[in-house]
């Protein structure tokens, strides 16, 4: 299994996840790992059997913490057990594990890094507070416990035990301190390469608004002296087509908006193919004459008929048409072919196929890249950069997977499974 497969198995896809629950998920099992070896090291080296018990049972809780993160939505409760059983059950295994004769303390010391990164805002406080009056009531207990408790077996054993959960604590911190500066890389990585993107995406919409917007105002201003009628009707054309472009922009822009903010919408509801077909056809075809593709056969292959599904018809169309006026872009002559099908895991496939210029392979892995837009064989075509984007999005907030096949002067095709329900009404 390779690495980034091996990692998604054990956490799922770090880029569709919370990256706090991501964190905690990562901790929890490293942590079970650590605890089991101590558990193992106490039986060896016949320390008191209370440590034993504490170990492995924190090693049993720890698991299924990471199992409540790891496939279930729950954040909050798992956080709170951690902390509040984690800080209760070090104390124990502080107490029975020879005080600060002990190696524990290291633990503590290392838990409340782990306090400061999960919790935010007030409950941090909280948190921090009952954290550090904690150390007090560790001190006092300390303070007035008989020596007896602070006795290991011998001198050797303590030593072994001292430096051997020294090491596996430094490793423990040393990795949790190297995921989070790694994701403080990434992140920063991100934000400043979606800085850029936003900068060059600005400059790019100024252009594309404007090249509507000047057409509509120019022509607009001709018509009024025009006397000519098929002149006129031409400058009508330039106009509409001009505004229906403008306004797709400004569709896009709110939409990509909408799911930024998490305020855009899926409404559920029965359809079938055919319903989706028959209203999709009639924008293909204006599409189609919109950008003189008359040379361009548009085939429907819809291998589910009349069969009524349940999920959002709308967004489903919306994702499509933008697959499909995509194709219409790149593609001179030859056909687009809309695909559908549904598999016996009930999952609408959908695929859009062209015959165009295909997609250079350098950029297949920036198709979906907001803001991104390619010099295709010399010939920039119209567009945004994030009609594919917006695709992808729509995909994954209906719980689908998009995937792109394409070659150079051969043609792309671009594959949609979506998880929907059957009526059976």
């Amino acid at each position: 299994m390779k690495p980034n497969k091996f990692i998604n198995f054990f956490f799922g896809d770090k880029e569709k996840m919370d990256s706090e629950r991501y964190f905690i998920m990562i901790t929890c099992l490293t942590a079970t790992l650590f605890l089991i070896i101590l558990s193992v090291v106490h039986l060896i080296n016949g320390f008191r059997i209370q440590p034993f018990i504490m170990s492995s049972s924190s090693s049993v809780i720890m698991m299924a913490l990471y199992f409540i993160l790891r496939y279930t939505s729950f954040l909050f409760w798992p956080k709170l057990i951690l902390t509040t059983i984690g800080i209760a059950f070090l104390d124990i295994t502080w107490y029975v594990k020879y005080l600060s004769n002990g190696p524990v303390l290291f633990f503590i010391f290392a838990f409340g890094a782990l306090v400061l990164w999960v919790w935010h805002g007030r409950a941090l406080v909280v948190l921090l507070s009952i954290y550090f009056l904690n150390i007090v009531f560790l001190f006092f207990i300390d303070y007035t416990a008989s020596s007896s408790l602070f006795d290991y077996p011998s001198p050797d054993k303590r030593m072994w035990d001292i430096y051997l959960s020294f090491f596996l604590y430094s490793a423990l911190l040393i990795f949790l301190l190297y995921i989070i500066k790694r994701d403080f890389i990434a992140q920063k990585e991100k934000a400043i390469r979606s800085d850029q993107l936003k900068t060059a995406f600005l400059s790019n919409m100024s252009h594309e608004i404007r090249t509507p917007m000047n057409a509509i105002v120019g022509f607009s201003s001709l018509i009024e002296d025009e006397k000519d009628q098929s002149t006129r009707a031409q400058y009508v054309d330039i106009i509409q087509n001009s505004s229906d472009n403008l306004l797709k922009l400004i569709n896009d822009i709110i939409e990509l908006s909408k799911i930024e903010t998490a305020d855009f919408q899926l409404i559920y509801q029965t359809f079938t193919i055919e319903q989706l077909f028959s209203e999709l056809k009639p924008i293909v075809l204006n599409e189609q004459r919109k950008h003189n593709r008359t040379e361009i056969q548009i085939i429907y292959d819809n291998k589910i008929g009349n069969k009524t599904i349940i999920s959002d018809p709308r967004r489903i169309k919306q994702l499509l048409i933008n697959l499909i006026v995509n194709a219409l872009k790149f593609t001179e002559k030859g056909t687009v072919t809309i695909e559908t099908s549904l598999n016996k895991g009930g999952l609408l496939e959908f695929s859009v196929i062209d015959t165009g210029i295909g997609i250079k392979p350098e950029d297949l892995p920036k198709i979906f890249d907001r803001f991104v837009k390619f010099d295709h064989n010399g010939s920039n075509k119209e567009g945004s950069g994030i009609g594919l984007t917006l695709v992808q999005h729509i995909v994954e907030l209906l719980k689908g997977e998009i995937s792109v096949v394409s070659e150079e002067n051969n043609g792309s095709t671009f594959r949609i499974s979506i998880p929907v329900s059957s009526d059976s009404h």
